[in-house]
Order: structure tokens, then C-alpha cells, then sequence
């Protein structure tokens, strides 16, 4: 069975956000899309200060496959 800590809020697309004591909040992605998507090659946030919408994209982040010796 899996651990999920009961302070993280996830998406349906496999991203999570914590919300830290400061206010700020950490972002990442489930174990499932680790998997999935390989190694991150890159990720652009947002500029800090910068007010945040529910359902509005706001990070991007790109990836290459790993090799599954397939």
C-alpha cells in the first residue's frame, strides 16, 4: 500500500501541492508520474509573488523517457 501524506493536495494530473507554514507552497508530482515520465529535464515557475488562479496552468515542466530497454 502506498503512503500518502494527509497534508498534500494533488490534482487529477498527478501534481501535488503542500502548503508550508510561510504561506509559499510546495510543488511535485505522484510516484506514478516519476515513473511515467522519466528524467525532468527542465521546470519554469512562476514569479515569486505572483497571485494564482485554481485551473489556470501556472508551471511547465518537460522530461525525456527513460530508456526501459524495450
Amino acid at each position: 500500500m502506498s503512503n500518502v501524506p494527509a497534508d498534500l493536495r494533488y490534482a487529477r494530473s498527478h501534481e501535488w501541492v503542500r502548503e508550508q507554514p510561510d504561506g509559499t507552497v510546495e510543488v511535485g508530482i505522484s510516484d506514478h508520474a516519476q515513473h511515467a515520465l522519466g528524467d525532468l529535464v527542465f521546470v519554469e515557475v512562476p514569479v515569486v509573488g505572483r497571485a494564482l488562479q485554481a485551473g489556470i496552468r501556472c508551471l511547465c515542466s518537460g522530461g525525456g523517457q527513460r530508456d526501459r530497454g524495450e
